[in-house]
This record gives structure tokens, C-alpha cells and sequence, in this order.
């Protein structure tokens, strides 16, 4: 495919000026995202109950990785613009689905599939998805990215330093997944306790949705098992799409037996969901998710899990470049006492696995950190935070965040940001994430004392000096026992 791409390089540069001339997007604060589909719960679902048990992505017939296929024509090294193209052949089957573009890794671009434009979104580490079902065709289609790394996206990346300065328009996670027309759209789970404290309480609401133009009546429901693998509770109910329809399904569910294992840094034992879809008698969807019982809850400025304070032991982390090297990492932060991990920004899905399964709890951090005042300073004077026609690409970023780990259970607070400043646009991230997720503390740790914080953490170490450590006692005490 590579002599395909060189041949149109020419074509794809004449296209891109004529791009960069006719969209503004991408230097515009008050553009969040264009055509994005709205942000949920990032998860792959199958059509065999088996292959959804293993939760092997390959396995699954609707899945398809593209980060290693993108190809792209010589830029320059230090170019703030990169093309990036791949051919994809849609199987017909296809056809009759919901299909999407997952994308991550660049502060921003455009999505053009068949030399149409899709949309436009910015964060480099919050997924961006799009629905491309209506610009696909049976057979070879070109899926174009064009990366940016200056304008709005850039700007509000710019105060946490990257390893060198080589603009980022490299992607790091890019896949193709479909869902069936009927399908679940996005869901909430909420693994809580009752009024009592004795018995588990389990929450379930549903986002389903109908592409056909006909009304449609289908089965939606779940199973839940203990750590020991035993069956727990089942429930489902039937419901009613209108044609290109939706609505919202809720179960509300004693669950008994769950005390013993309730999830906490000390015992962090995990439940396994499955959702199910049926239509006619037949099963078309499954989705499975793990998950902890319990409570994690807000007084007065002291936080509790399952009805007792926590006291936080917070370092400041963000993931290895792969998942075994950074499972290591944090076992050795959990044994050097560290209970909770406040990354720069949005992590890889997969390090909230790893966090759920270890037991260590995370604050997630929205990807909003622009330069200080004045180097941030927008056209107008006045930092990016305080400025109002901002707000839209702050809460683009806001919403991608929890969205996406929403139903984490190590998750027991969100973060506003590390560099930004307080302001206007601040209070209303403050206000949006509170209303969004009561239960969940908000920190900003640059409130300055005002009211849109709800916790101070105190003293935050460095892992990378605490891994360093061990690491350099490891080497001693092997140096001593050659002796």
C-alpha cells in the first residue's frame, strides 16, 4: 500500500492547504469538537458469549486495530501538520451495523473517510469517536487523519512539558468496532451498599438505541458474578425503540452476599457484568465489564470508603509505555505505601485496569493545562481559564474524561487540571463535573482557597523519585550479596 500513498502524496499536500484554509476549527477556543460521537464508557462488544468472557480484543469479529496501519508521506520532522491515510476494506456485514473510528494520541485533527469530511477533536489522551456508518461503502475505503500540533489543542497541552520538542502528531490508539443497530448505546453501573451497610445495592441504567427507521422491541438485561465466580443476580426487561430511536433502561437491585468482598486498596476483589442484547429470541450482544462493591463518599472534606475515612498517599504518576512495565511500577508504589496516583492527564484504558485489579485509587486528571498567565495569555490578555470563549474546549475535554471512566472503581475523584489557572471557565468545569457525578470528589488544586475544590491533598511525592529509589536499593543489595 505504500506506493499507493507516495503517488498521492502530492494531491494529499495541495488537499491539506486547502484544508488549513477553509477550516478554522482547529485555532478556535470556542470549537470543542466537530461531528465527535458523544463520549461513553470505552468498551468492544461481542456477539459470542465465550469470546466476550476472554475480553481478547482479536477474538472479536467487529474489532479492528489500525494504529500500525496508518501510513503517512514524508513531512518534515518538526512540521506541526502530518497526514496520516490507511485503505479498509469494509466486509458487507458491516453494512448493517453502527461502525466507528476510535481515535487517540494528538493535541488535534480531522477525520476525512472517502475525501469527506467526518468531524474534528482535539486531546491527546481522552479517546475521540465518530461514527462513520454513513460515510463507508461496501468494499476499499480511505480513512485520512490529519494531525495538528499547534492551534487551540496545542495551547491547551502546552504546560505540561513533553520528553523533547518534536511536535506531537503521532496517534497512539486508532481502531475500527461496530455494534449492531440495536445495540447498547453506553451504560452506568453503580455497585453500591444499601441504606443499612449489610447488603450490596446495584445500580444498572442502559443507553439503547435503534438505527432502523422501523420501530423495534428487544431484550436488554445483565448477570453479575462474585470473585469466586459464582452467579449472583440476573435481570432483564423487554423495551420499545421508535424507529432511529433511544432511551434509557434502569435496574435497581439488591444484591446479597457482596459484604465479604467489597472492593478497597487492601482486598481489592472485583466482580465480573455481563449486558446482554436480544432480539428475536437471539442474543446479538454482549458486553462485559469488571467492577468493585462498594462506596467511596465525600464528608466534610474527608473522604470514606465504605463508611471509613481513607487517608490519601498520593504520588504523582503517568503509565510506562506498556502495560507489564507499568503493572510493575505500581506494585512497587502500592508496597512504598503510596495508596493513590494523580496522573498528568487521562491514562491508557488499560492502566485503570491494572489499578482496579491492584487496588490503588486514582484521581483522574482532565487533559486542561495551559501555559500560566502570561505566556498563556490568549490574544485578548486574559488567560485561557478566565476567558469564556474557551469554555467549549474545556468542557470537550471535561466530558471525554468522565465519560470514558465513569464506571472505574478506582476512580474516587476528578481533577480539573494541574497548570491552568482559576477563573470562570474553571468554576463552570467545577459545576458541570458535580452535577454529572455527585458521589466523586472535584479538586483543583489551583483554586487558591475558593470554592471550586472539595478536597486538599496535601503532599503529593513523585513516583519517578520513589521508583528511582528502590530501584537503586534493588542494585545495592545485589552489589552487597557479590561480595
Amino acid at each position: 500500500m505504500r506506493h499507493i500513498i507516495w503517488g498521492i502524496a502530492g494531491l494529499l499536500s495541495a488537499f491539506t492547504l486547502n484544508a488549513q484554509q477553509a477550516k478554522t476549527e482547529w485555532n478556535n477556543p470556542s470549537t470543542g469538537s466537530v461531528g465527535k460521537a458523544i463520549p461513553r464508557t470505552e468498551f468492544i462488544s461481542y456477539n459470542i458469549r465465550e469470546e466476550a468472557e476472554k475480553e481478547i480484543l482479536s477474538t472479536s469479529p467487529f474489532y479492528r486495530n489500525l494504529t500500525d496501519k496508518l501510513e503517512s508521506p514524508p513531512t518534515p520532522k518538526d512540521s506541526p501538520r502530518k497526514i496520516y491515510i490507511t485503505l479498509v476494506s469494509i466486509p458487507f456485514p458491516w453494512l448493517d451495523r453502527e461502525l466507528f473510528l476510535h481515535v487517540e494520541g494528538v493535541p488535534a485533527f480531522y477525520l476525512y473517510v472517502n475525501d469527506k469530511m467526518v468531524g474534528y477533536a482535539q486531546g491527546s489522551h481522552a479517546p475521540a469517536e465518530f461514527n462513520l456508518s454513513s460515510f463507508v461503502t461496501d468494499g476499499v475505503n480511505t480513512i485520512r487523519l490529519e494531525a495538528i500540533a499547534d492551534g487551540t489543542g496545542a495551547q491547551m497541552e502546552s504546560g505540561i512539558s513533553s520528553e523533547d520538542d518534536t511536535p506531537r502528531t503521532s496517534f497512539r490508539n486508532v481502531y475500527l468496532y461496530s455494534q449492531p443497530k440495536l445495540r447498547i448505546e453506553d451504560f452506568e453501573l453503580f455497585p453500591g451498599l444499601d441504606s443499612t451497610g449489610r447488603n450490596g445495592m446495584f445500580s444498572v441504567k442502559l443507553a439503547v438505541a435503534n438505527s432502523y427507521n422501523s420501530q423495534e422491541t428487544i431484550t436488554v438485561g445483565y448477570d453479575i458474578y462474585a470473585p469466586t465466580g459464582k452467579l449472583l443476580y440476573y435481570d432483564m426487561r423487554d423495551v420499545k425503540l421508535p424507529g432511529k430511536g433511544r432511551d434509557t433502561v434502569r435496574f435497581d437491585e439488591y444484591v446479597y452476599g457482596v459484604i465479604p468482598h467489597l472492593w478497597s486498596t487492601a482486598d481489592p476483589d472485583l466482580y465480573r457484568v455481563m449486558l446482554f442484547v436480544r432480539r428475536d429470541g437471539r442474543l446479538i450482544e454482549y458486553i462485559p465489564y469488571t467492577l468493585g462493591f462498594g462506596e467511596t463518599e465525600l464528608h466534610e472534606g474527608k473522604l470514606y470508603r465504605n463508611g471509613q475515612p481513607i487517608d490519601l498517599s498520593v504520588a504523582r504518576y503517568n503509565a510506562a509505555d506498556n502495560r507489564p512495565q507499568t503493572r510493575d511500577e505500581l506494585i512497587t508504589l502500592r508496597q512504598q505505601a503510596i495508596n493513590t496516583l494523580l496522573p498528568d492527564y487521562p491514562q491508557p484504558e488499560w492502566f485503570y485496569d491494572l489499578c482496579d485489579s491492584i487496588g490503588l485509587y486514582v484521581i483522574d486528571q482532565a487533559d486542561i493545562n495551559p501555559l500560566p498567565t502570561s505566556e498563556g495569555s490568549t490574544s485578548t490578555g486574559i488567560a485561557p481559564s478566565n476567558d469564556p470563549a474557551w469554555l467549549p474546549s474545556f468542557l470537550d475535554r471535561l466530558r471525554a474524561m468522565q465519560a470514558r471512566n465513569k464506571n472505574r472503581t478506582c476512580i474516587i475523584g476528578w481533577s480539573l487540571g494541574t497548570t491552568a489557572e482559576n477563573g470562570y471557565n474553571m468554576y463552570k468545569c467545577y459545576q458541570w463535573l458535580k452535577k454529572a457525578d455527585p458521589r466523586r470528589a472535584v479538586i483543583f488544586s489551583n483554586a487558591q482557597g475558593e470554592w471550586n475544590s472539595d478536597l486538599e491533598l496535601g503532599e503529593i511525592h513523585s513516583a519517578e523519585a520513589i521508583l528511582k529509589a528502590v530501584e537503586l536499593q534493588r542494585k545495592t543489595a545485589q552489589s552487597s550479596s557479590r561480595r
